[in-house]
Formats: structure tokens, sequence, C-alpha cells
């Protein structure tokens, strides 16, 4: 059974689990949107949204030739991954909100 909070990845197998528990308990184990007091902490951490490491090998492979061309640099593609990770977080703190207020 796995579940990776920093990533927020997790298997079958630990679904089918969780699932099991919250039947049997009889009633709504808070599997949604209101995570609780964590809530806020687990938003506005990007990590929580994004694998730095993994955004970045991507944004080096693809801006590669920019690099390559002296038209961007190391710092440019972490200034970009920051934004990109910035910009998820207020869309998802947004989306929740919508959810919400709906």
């Amino acid at each position: 059974m796995h579940f990776d909070v920093e990533n927020f990845e997790f298997d079958e197998e630990w679904l089918r689990e969780v699932s099991r528990v919250e039947q049997e308990s009889n009633c709504d184990v808070q599997a949604g949107f209101d995570w609780g007091a964590n809530l806020g902490d687990y938003i506005t951490s990007a990590k929580s949204f994004i694998n730095q490491a993994k955004l970045m090998s991507v944004l080096q492979e693809e801006l590669e030739s920019l690099v390559f061309q002296g038209l961007l640099s190391q710092e440019d593609i972490e200034i970009i991954a920051n934004a990109a990770q910035s910009c998820t977080r207020d869309r998802v703190i947004g989306n929740i909100q919508s959810a919400k207020s709906a």
C-alpha cells in the first residue's frame, strides 16, 4: 500500500483500503475538498502539485536549444519553473474555492 503525500500519488491498493475503512466506519471520513486544518499548508506548498526535479528536467530538455543559443540561462529556467508552480497553486486554490461556494 502506498500514498505519497508530497506528490499526492497513491496506488490502487491504498485507495481500496481507505474506501473499505470509510465503508466500515459507516460515515464520511472527509475524503474531499475539506482536508481539515492542514489544507492551507498543503495548498501553499508548491511541492504538493509539481515535482520540482521532474519539472526542471522537462524544461531543460525542451528549452535546451534556447540555452545553447544563449537566449535563456539556468536561472531563467528556474524562474520559469517557479512561475509554473505559483500559477498552478493559484489555480488550484481558485478551483477549490469555486467548488466550495458552488
